[in-house]
């Protein structure tokens, strides 16, 4: 038999696409550097008008997670963006827009012709979360400073050879949905970075 050196290569993509990722505290971590110039200390806010699904006794969110969200963005603000000590100076809030949040999972049929090929790491879930963002500084008094717009879509996709005995659907879309707004941040704090000394002096006013 001839050895095909793309094989294993194949194989290996495969594998590495469709890696199950389910959700762990750590997701919630800031990130990238803090700003090297921080902003007073703010009160970060989030609107976010996400539909969550709830389970039957209420007490779990299936799928994106809003709340995962205002965790996200505490942390940002106070880890990464401002002095997270002090008198508050302002509002950071962030406004999420949710373009499109979707789940596709196999249909019966699917799941005979696929079940072997997912075996090996062809991806059987597929989440997909598209978002805008925009961060808006504002003062206590509710004047807006500035405003600063990101997006991203993002993917996750996840094989039955890669899937954990605790493993739900709807947790790939409560990665996938949070992995996209942070995307969608780290754009919008890039384009705040050059106007932080104009914040900085009217936030001090």
């Amino acid at each position: 038999m001839k050895y095909n050196r793309f094989t294993p290569l194949f194989f290996a993509f495969l594998i590495a696409i469709s890696a199950c990722r389910s959700f762990e505290p750590a997701l919630l971590k800031p990130q990238g550097e803090p700003f090297a110039s921080k902003l007073p200390t703010l009160k970060p806010i989030v609107e976010n008008n996400l539909v969550a699904i709830v389970s039957v006794d209420g007490a779990t969110v299936l799928g994106a997670n809003p709340n995962d969200i205002i965790s996200y963005f505490e942390n940002e603000v106070q880890e990464i963006m401002t002095q997270p000590y002090g008198e508050i100076q302002g509002i950071a809030k962030l406004k999420v827009e949710n373009y499109e949040q979707k789940l596709r999972l196999p249909g019966l049929i699917f799941v005979w012709c696929l079940y072997i090929p997912s075996l090996f790491g062809f991806p059987m879930y597929t989440a997909t979360s598209s978002v805008g963002v925009e961060i808006e500084i504002a003062t206590n008094s509710g004047r807006i400073i500035g405003q600063y717009k990101g997006d991203a879509i993002h993917k996750e996709v996840c094989a039955l050879n890669r899937t954990p005995k605790s493993f739900k659907a709807r947790s790939l879309l409560r990665v996938a949905y949070l992995l996209s707004v942070k995307d969608a941040l780290q754009e919008a704090k890039a384009k705040m970075l050059a106007d932080i000394p104009r914040l900085k002096a009217e936030l001090s006013k």
